[in-house]
């Protein structure tokens, strides 16, 4: 099949099991996947970006902050390092650990500045 093709539809994203994938064919007989940072489509549930891996899936958890969309960033959700998500940014005055956490990107003294 030439790339850009898929006249069965086997490449269709319809659910979060193949939303990151394009729709069509990559001209070797799979599925095209969507680039690595595109929220997929349907959108990832999570707010989780496309990883390019083969398949299309969604990912079910972040590893960077670069994994989650402007607004948010990665954090262990668990407070044990086993359960990462993209969290919204935190107002000022909310506690923080790190600058990405903030609206404003400011985090001191473990509190988010303005």
């Amino acid at each position: 099949m030439a790339a850009g093709f898929d006249p069965d539809g086997d490449c269709t994203a319809v659910n979060q099991t193949n939303a990151c994938l394009t729709g069509s064919c990559d001209g070797s007989g799979v599925c095209a996947v969507r680039a690595e940072g595109n929220p997929g489509s349907p959108v990832c549930t999570g707010f989780f970006f496309c990883d390019a891996t083969p398949g299309g899936a969604c990912p079910t958890a972040c590893v960077t902050d670069a994994d989650c969309p402007l607004g948010r960033f990665c954090d262990d959700v668990a407070a044990g390092g086993a359960t990462f998500a993209c969290l919204g940014d935190r107002a000022t005055g909310d506690p923080c650990v790190r600058l990405e956490q903030c609206v404003a990107n400011a985090c001191t003294g473990n509190v988010c500045g303005p």
